[in-house]
């Protein structure tokens, strides 16, 4: 339980929240399918998992450009916004297991 509290004490809540509220409405346009109890379970956990594996995604695209920014139709940023944040939110079993254990060495770090 130590580990749990000192991974999320990692992140901040507002990102947690907002992460947390993405994961939400991708977890209920794909429970409105009515896929059966497997999917079901599977797209719950990704929607538990979302948020660490959205902490690699971002730790690594930052590590990736650095400061630069590029400017972009917003027609264009929000479908790759939307496509990444599928893409995050079905693969997270795999993602995220990353994701935890860098916010575990990065506490471990600060301690």
């Amino acid at each position: 339980m130590e580990f749990v509290k000192k991974v999320f004490k990692e992140v901040e809540p507002s990102y947690l929240i907002k992460s947390y509220i993405i994961a939400a409405i991708i977890f209920f346009v794909f429970k409105s399918a009515n896929l059966g109890i497997g999917p079901t379970i599977y797209t719950f956990i990704c929607a538990l998992l979302f948020p660490f594996s959205a902490i690699v995604w971002d730790s690594f695209a930052g590590l990736m450009m650095g400061n630069n920014m590029l400017i972009l139709p917003i027609p264009v940023v929000l479908i790759w916004k939307f496509i990444k944040f599928v893409l995050l939110f079905m693969f997270a079993v795999f993602i995220a297991p990353i994701g935890v254990l860098y916010l575990a060495i990065r506490a471990k770090s600060h301690q």
